[in-house]
């Protein structure tokens, strides 16, 4: 089966209304030109999608005892915290990354230095495709996200970096700040 496409047209950014016109009517006629090329005149013998695109399965799923999702069993959503979901499916870090970084603390099952910085992953091409480090420190109240993220700053201090801290609403940061000899901006 013969396919006529017809591609957008490249409109420069600082045209003119009279010029963007003429390049959406010549778009307009590109298209109809398409469409005609491609119409053979007979009726469609389906309506909707071509058949090429149907799905050979109806959204519940391919139908029959064996098919291993009949769209029979139904479950109920499930909430739970992040307490309990580290519990029900430990999140394992693997000691992969080496010995280079920032010691963050101790992988209990390893038994070895849990190290990591970002930057160096980053800068030695250790991982492919790792182009923006970034860290999320999730939790529930009171598990150590806060005493992490300033034992992480003080100890990249040590490595070389700097560190920012944009905003501080409940002016933890300021106290590490002048312990470290820096300043907080109010």
């Amino acid at each position: 089966m013969n396919r006529t496409t017809a591609t957008s047209l490249f409109t420069p950014r600082r045209s003119g209304r009279t010029d963007r016109k003429v390049a959406r009517t010549a778009y307009t006629a590109a298209r109809h030109r398409a469409r005609k090329a491609q119409d053979t005149g007979r009726p469609r013998k389906t309506a909707g999608p071509d058949p090429e695109l149907e799905p050979v399965f109806p959204a519940s799923g391919r139908p029959g005892p064996a098919s291993a999702r009949g769209g029979k069993v139904r479950l109920p959503s499930h909430r739970l915290t992040t307490a309990t979901a580290s519990g029900a499916y430990p999140f394992l870090a693997e000691g992969g990354l080496g010995a280079e970084g920032i010691f963050i603390g101790r992988d209990v099952h390893a038994e070895a230095a849990f190290c990591y910085d970002p930057f160096a992953l980053y800068a030695g091409g250790r991982i492919e495709g790792f182009t923006n480090p970034n860290v999320v420190l999730a939790g529930i109240i009171g598990m150590g996200k806060s005493a992490l993220a300033k034992s992480i700053a003080t100890r990249a201090i040590a490595h070389g970096y700097r560190v920012y801290v944009p905003c501080d609403p409940k002016g933890e940061w300021t106290a590490v700040a002048q312990a470290l000899g820096g300043q907080s901006i109010a």
